[in-house]
């Protein structure tokens, strides 16, 4: 054998070696032992009112233990939702349904590493909010709107739905949420909302007073999923901030950013005003997390 086909021999079992030492190092990986006694399951709260945002951690006390192959999600309310990674906890956004009917609401937290396999069990004590009932005068085509405009509202309705019902499984906000308008809340989250003597819904956010023409800024990073004038709530933007969790803003004067476009916390969204169902002009702030539509300002009061 000639020394220039014992070195491509060589070569050839050198590579071999290389590649099994490989596959028995990330065997060894996922066999390891989870030591799951190690970890524990923290919340923001356990007593909180309907239509409120907890935060939900699993926590890992052991410093130098990896976790990049655990997989971990929770169930609850016939949802399950995985969690996100972020240092040595999982993490998960949970919206409490409005008028949540049951005094205490089930969560179980799952983890699992090829067949090792653990759950805990917690469980959030829900109390009613009080909702208080508000007038308002508008336009009368935003409460009975004619037939000729049915067609656009049924639309819409099936574009935002869509956007809710999606879920990016990528976090993009940073580490926590601020007011879109530094301004007082001039209409609370659940409010019973009669428009022109006629009950209509519940106040799926808050109101922020806000002057026309006052810059909007994005209370956290993420991605722009609509910016468009809507029937109900005029100039319109929804931004996707991964994990479930969208936030809407309604009835600006003036749209600043564009579909798909990425923001950065505290860019500016649009400039406040009065478009759609209104009766002044201030900006109306929402929140989904999972298709629960949520108290928004929860979300600066979990991350604090």
């Amino acid at each position: 054998m000639t020394v220039k086909k014992r070195l491509k021999l060589f070569s050839s079992i050198f590579f071999v070696l290389i590649l099994a030492s490989c596959a028995v190092s990330s065997n060894f990986s996922s066999a390891a032992r989870v030591p799951f006694e190690k970890f524990k399951v923290e919340l923001s709260s356990r007593v909180v009112k309907d239509g409120s945002v907890v935060l939900l951690q699993l926590l890992n006390s052991e410093e130098n233990l990896s976790l990049d192959n655990l997989k971990v999600f929770a169930e609850f309310e016939g949802k399950k939702i995985n969690l996100y990674k972020e240092g040595r906890a999982f993490k998960v956004l949970i919206g409490v349904p409005y008028r949540y009917s049951k005094k205490n609401m089930d969560i179980k937290v799952s983890a699992h590493l090829g067949k090792q396999k653990n759950s805990w069990l917690v469980q959030l004590d829900v109390k009613r909010r009080k909702y208080i009932k508000e007038s308002l005068k508008v336009d009368s085509s935003r409460v009975s709107p004619p037939k000729k405009v049915l067609n656009r509202i049924f639309s819409e309705g099936r574009e935002i739905r869509k956007i809710y019902n999606k879920v990016t499984h990528q976090k993009h906000w940073g580490s926590h949420f601020v007011l879109p308008v530094k301004n007082k809340i001039t209409s609370h989250f659940g409010t019973q909302r009669l428009f022109n003597g006629k009950m209509k819904s519940f106040h799926k956010g808050v109101d922020l007073r806000a002057g026309v023409g006052d810059p909007i800024h994005a209370p956290a990073a993420g991605i722009i999923t609509l910016s468009k004038d809507l029937y109900y709530t005029g100039n319109t933007v929804m931004i996707d901030h991964g994990y479930g969790l969208i936030t809407l803003y309604a009835h600006m004067s003036k749209l600043k950013v564009k579909k798909n476009e990425r923001v950065k916390q505290g860019q500016v969204l649009g400039l406040a005003g009065m478009t759609g169902r209104v009766s002044g002009p201030h900006l109306h702030w929402g929140a989904v997390i999972h298709q629960e539509k949520v108290n928004p300002m929860d979300l600066i009061k979990v991350f604090e």
